[in-house]
């Protein structure tokens, strides 16, 4: 025969030590999650969410845009940036987008075609957004041709 017994008080100790192991690991885990996330983002440009609104966002600048985004693809910003990355973000800045607190993160780049550039032939010209969730952190607007261009978002004046 065996006879089992056990302290009340041991029990609750140990239960307690439990709890307080079990909601550690909970909060490490968040902080974790947290640090990973891409940081909120400094600009005037929040709640652009979804297609209409991006492409209302765009028209905001002049520019009309295909229907929906011709390209959709996640873009790692480097840790550091090298000759030809550090001048786009320079870009940025002056459109009064910051690239720095997305180092080492990934943003989403939403590609659509201009139909209204100007003396450009068509489908040559393509407005570029970045997007940190639904805030817009950066963009550009490019030709695609081999003597091509680039520039901020606003509309370069006819």
């Amino acid at each position: 025969m065996f006879v089992f017994s056990f302290n009340i008080k041991k029990a609750a100790k140990y239960a307690l030590i439990a709890l307080l192991a079990g909601a550690t690991v909970l909060f490490a885990a968040a902080r974790v999650r947290d640090s990973r996330a891409v940081p909120a983002a400094k600009s005037a440009y929040q709640d652009v969410a979804g297609n209409e609104a991006r492409r209302e966002f765009l028209a905001g600048f002049g520019w009309e845009t295909t229907a929906e985004p011709e390209e959709t693809v996640a873009v790692p910003v480097p840790e550091s940036f090298d000759a030809t990355f550090e001048e786009y973000a320079q870009l940025q800045l002056s459109q009064g987008f910051s690239l720095e607190s997305f180092k080492g993160k990934t943003l989403t780049r939403y590609t659509y075609g201009v139909t209204n550039y100007a003396g450009q032939p068509e489908g040559s010209v393509k407005a570029n957004l970045l997007m940190s969730g639904t805030t817009v952190v950066g963009g550009d607007i490019c030709s695609v041709l081999s003597d091509g261009f680039i520039h901020g978002l606003t509309k370069p004046q006819d």
